[in-house]
């Protein structure tokens, strides 16, 4: 099984995040650190993939693209938020067709804000037969490993906050589930994202307004809005 490793880490806060956890920072900076927080205001957090543009669908001819988020946070009844979309017949520099105000991958619970935003965006090209969206998700949900963990981080949340790590390691597990489910060979790879915001460093992403990162095959860009 091919298990993803990514193109680009995106996580502006993580190395403060690592000084903080091991008190590695002067005492009166990781305070001030910490009582930072987001716009007490905000009631709703989205995050909107707006473009991906593929240079080379790693296919002699038109390729077959599949698309896929995994957006997890803290505080969910479900803890992943995941968006499978298929994209049939691409051909080299041509954009996939999100919509006109790009796919929204991630919404907070209503009356919650996160305190972190953990994120996959994954872009691969399929030497198989497209399979329908709904297929595969509900083919990951009623995986047993997948079960297990989304299990596990649901039972944590109820007792304590789960910690980042923990919630970035389930994610790369899922990744991983999702690449095996979709018969995804270390050739398939177009683009892989992953990345990370919280809540008091990165106002969960959305002070950085709209982000692009491209490699030699795509292009991709998104944002997270906050209102």
């Amino acid at each position: 099984m091919h298990i993803p490793k990514p193109d680009i880490v995106y996580r502006p806060s993580g190395e403060v995040e690592d000084m903080l956890m091991i008190n590695a920072m002067p005492r009166k900076a990781a305070a001030a650190l910490r009582a930072l927080s987001l716009d007490p205001s905000i009631t709703d957090v989205e995050m909107r993939l707006k473009e991906v543009f593929i240079f080379d669908n790693r296919d002699p001819g038109k390729g077959d693209i599949y698309l896929v988020t995994v957006v997890a946070d803290n505080l969910s009844v479900e803890p992943f938020t995941i968006e499978i979309k298929a994209f049939e017949d691409i051909h080299d520099n041509e954009a996939l067709q999100l919509g006109p105000a790009g796919l929204t991958i991630y919404r907070n619970p209503q009356g919650q804000i996160p305190r972190f935003l953990d994120y996959r965006i994954l872009v691969m090209e399929s030497d198989q037969e497209m399979r329908q969206a709904g297929d595969v998700l509900n083919e990951i949900r009623n995986n047993d490993q997948f079960k297990v963990v989304r299990d596990n981080l649901i039972a944590m949340a109820a007792t304590a906050q789960p910690t980042v790590a923990l919630i970035t390691a389930a994610s790369d597990l899922v990744i991983g589930l999702i690449a095996q489910i979709l018969k995804m060979n270390r050739d398939d790879q177009i683009i892989y994202v992953a990345g990370s915001f919280n809540d008091k460093i990165d106002d969960l992403g959305v002070k950085y307004g709209l982000i692009a990162h491209k490699n030699a095959y795509a292009r991709l860009a998104y944002q997270v809005l906050a209102a």
